[in-house]
């Protein structure tokens, strides 16, 4: 019996040793030195799965039409509005924008060197030969030309993003490969996930800004962002949702996308004003 009982105790005793070595002998070493280590996979392969979904032609498409809800946060007010937007790759575009119970906010036209805004409530007209400059002089700020944003809305990437990056590094806490770019691009960083989607995008120029992408389209062959938020110094925030979104083999109508104004509309320009 005390044999048996003798037996027991030992076998306990091995037990406990084999845990406490378990434990402590699989415990990470905490060092100064240690950093998590980025996946198998490199950056040029994450680039290249990236480039190959750009080879999708824009030759097969010649217009678009997108619908959705657009929320603009600044240090003065928050706004939210739905807006349509339509037109061809290579111009004009159409912006069509409601606040509130449908009603019409702004309507606005942009070709290459025009831009167009008549806002129904002060029956008033604003033009532009920058449209960049133009919708930012309202409060209405964006990076690149509206052409590039129609572009990246429809999946085109490669209008918008350089050939080539200098560098690259993974960035542990986000699970992402961040390529960065020559200092004369419009584009300064890059964030792609393990699928090669865009989910971040950061410039300095003209200021400081941020495209943040938080949802994509189901589609094969593209990159089709679903949501997006624009951040501009800190300051202007916008987030663009895309509800629904068609394609077009044909160029709009030269009709539908005019911008016919009603009479007696003031029409001022906004670069006169800068002057």
């Amino acid at each position: 019996m005390n044999n048996k009982k003798s037996l027991f105790c030992i076998f306990i005793a091995v037990q406990s040793l084999f845990l406490l070595q378990l434990f402590f002998g699989c415990s990470p070493r905490k060092t100064t030195d240690f950093l998590p280590t980025p996946p198998d996979i490199k950056a040029s392969n994450i680039w290249s799965k990236f480039k190959n979904k750009q080879s999708y032609q824009i030759n097969n498409e010649k217009a678009f039409l997108g619908k959705g809800s657009m929320d603009i946060s600044t240090p003065e007010e928050n706004r939210r509005m739905s807006f349509t937007f339509w037109g061809n790759y290579s111009y004009p575009l159409r912006i069509d924008m409601q606040a509130g119970f449908g009603t019409t906010f702004a309507l606005w036209r942009i070709s290459e060197h025009k831009w167009k805004a008549y806002f129904p409530g002060q029956n008033t007209a604003y033009t532009h030969s920058d449209p960049v400059q133009g919708t930012a002089r309202l409060g209405f700020p964006i990076p690149f030309s509206f052409k590039k944003l129609a572009l990246v809305l429809n999946g085109y990437w490669k209008e918008i993003i350089p050939k080539k990056y200098s560098k690259a590094n993974y960035i542990t806490n986000a699970n992402c490969w961040k390529f960065y770019f020559q200092s004369h691009s419009i584009i300064h960083s890059l964030k792609l996930d393990k699928n090669a989607y865009p989910i971040e995008i950061k410039g300095k120029l003209p200021y400081n800004w941020k495209v943040s992408l938080k949802k994509y389209f189901q589609d094969k062959n593209r990159a089709i962002p679903q949501r997006l938020i624009l951040d501009i110094d800190q300051e202007y925030q916008s987030t663009i949702t895309i509800k629904d979104k068609e394609s077009r083999t044909q160029n709009w109508p030269v009709q539908s996308l005019e911008l016919n104004l009603p009479e007696n509309t003031e029409t001022m320009s906004l670069k006169q004003e800068c002057r």
